[in-house]
């Protein structure tokens, strides 16, 4: 909505709100990965190489 030359006055509010979640999905996703990925790393060291792939594929598989 945000392309029209004239939007009305009431409906600016709506349009910017929809402008950013359509933004903010991409990104949600995108930090939830890097979460994964980080805390992968983190219990890397600490835990089972099998029970860590196995929790990473399972969390990624959620994820997306």
């Amino acid at each position: 909505m945000l392309y029209q030359r004239r939007i009305a006055d009431n409906q600016v509010v709506s349009a910017k709100l929809e402008l950013h979640l359509r933004g903010s999905r991409y990104a949600g996703v995108g930090a939830q990965l890097l979460g994964i990925v980080s805390l992968g790393f983190a219990g890397f060291y600490a835990l089972n190489g099998q029970v860590m792939l196995a929790w990473a594929i399972s969390l990624l598989l959620l994820n997306l």
